[in-house]
């Protein structure tokens, strides 16, 4: 489990920003504004990285979590 974890933790903010630039400004117009394109979930996605990366233990002890149980790594 923790490796989809860890690729989610990895690549969406990644993404999000990549999807901000791309769009430019209207990539920050959130749902309710008519501009807004894909309905205002650029905005959203690219609000939530921040929560997304914090979630669940920071990416450092997933990593850690995964090398001990999963490749049985020592400490």
């Amino acid at each position: 489990a923790s490796m989809p974890a860890i690729l989610r933790k990895e690549w969406n903010p990644r993404f999000a920003q990549a999807v901000t630039e791309i769009m430019g400004p209207m990539g920050v117009l959130s749902a309710g504004s008519k501009w807004a394109p894909l309905a205002g979930w650029a905005e959203r996605f690219y609000r939530m990285r921040g929560f997304e990366t914090h979630a669940h233990g920071t990416i450092e002890i997933l990593k850690m979590v995964l090398a001990n149980r999963g490749l049985g790594l020592p400490r």
